[in-house]
C-alpha cells in the first residue's frame, strides 16, 4: 500500500534539527493536534502507518506491535533517512506513540545514538497492566510531559510519577519531568478514568508544551541535556 507521511517544514534551511513525532491511538493520525504550536518553528516528521497498530491483543498486553511487529523496524528506518539526511533527530511520541517509541528503544538498543533525545508525552505506563519493559542501560536525554488535569486512563499523574522513576532507574542521561499548567480549562476535569481528552492531547496548553519541547531540543542540540 502507499505510506504517506506528513513533513512540517521550517523557514530557516540552516536549521538542521528534526522532531520524529509518532502520534498516539492506532498510529494512523497524520496531523499531531498536541504539538501545532511547533509548526513553523521547528521541522516535524510524522511518520506514516500502512496499517493500523492493534492497541491490545488477546492477552490484554498493550500496543504487542510496537514489540513484536515490524513498528521498530519502521521507526529505524526513518531515523537511518535523517541520518543520512545530515538532521539531528529528536524522536517523540504521544500516548500510545509513547509506546512504539519504547519498542523501538527496547528492540534496538544499539541504535540509541541515533537519537538526540526523546519526549514522552501523556504516556500511560504506571498500572500494572500497562506498565512497559524498560530495562536496560539508556543514555537517552529524556522529556516527559503530563497534563495536571488529564485524568484519562491513558494519562493519569501516577502513571506519570511511575514512568518519571522507572527512567530514572534505567537512564544516566537527564531525565525532565515537567506538569503541564495550563489554568484555560475547556472542559470539566474527568475523573473516573473514561478520559477528557481536551487535557490528554493539550488542546488548552499548546502553547505552553510547544516552548517546553522548543527548549528542550535546543538543549539537546547544544548537548545541555545529556
Amino acid at each position: 500500500p502507499t505510506i504517506f507521511s506528513r513533513l512540517y517544514t521550517v523557514p530557516n534551511p540552516e536549521d538542521r534539527s528534526i522532531l520524529i513525532w509518532l502520534t498516539g491511538g492506532q498510529g494512523s493520525r497524520k496531523v499531531p493536534t498536541e504539538i501545532a504550536g511547533l509548526q513553523g518553528r521547528r521541522r516535524i516528521l510524522v511518520p506514516g502507518m500502512p496499517y493500523e497498530l492493534p492497541t491490545y491483543d488477546s492477552e490484554g498486553r498493550l500496543m504487542p506491535e510496537a514489540f513484536d511487529g515490524d513498528s521498530p523496524a519502521r521507526i529505524l528506518s526513518v531515523l537511518h533517512w535523517a541520518r543520512d539526511m545530515g538532521l539531528r533527530v529528536v524522536l517523540g511520541g504521544h500516548s500510545n506513540g509513547v509506546v512504539r517509541a519504547v519498542g523501538f528503544m527496547s528492540r534496538y538498543p544499539q541504535s540509541h545514538s541515533l537519537i538526540q533525545g526523546l519526549v514522552m508525552a501523556s504516556s500511560h505506563t504506571g498500572t500494572p497492566t500497562h506498565r512497559l519493559p524498560l530495562t536496560g542501560a539508556w543514555h537517552t536525554p529524556c522529556l516527559i510531559l503530563h497534563h495536571r488535569l488529564d485524568y484519562s486512563y491513558c494519562g493519569a499523574p501516577k502513571h506519570h510519577e511511575w514512568l518519571h522513576h522507572a527512567m530514572r532507574r534505567i537512564n544516566s542521561a537527564s531525565v525532565t519531568r515537567h506538569t503541564v499548567t495550563s489554568t484555560r480549562t475547556l472542559h470539566t476535569v474527568d475523573t473516573d478514568g473514561t478520559g477528557d481528552s481536551t487535557h490528554h492531547m493539550f488542546q488548552d496548553s499548546g502553547q505552553e508544551v510547544a516552548d517546553q519541547i522548543d527548549a528542550f531540543i535546543q538543549q539537546c542540540e547544544s548537548n545541555g541535556c545529556a
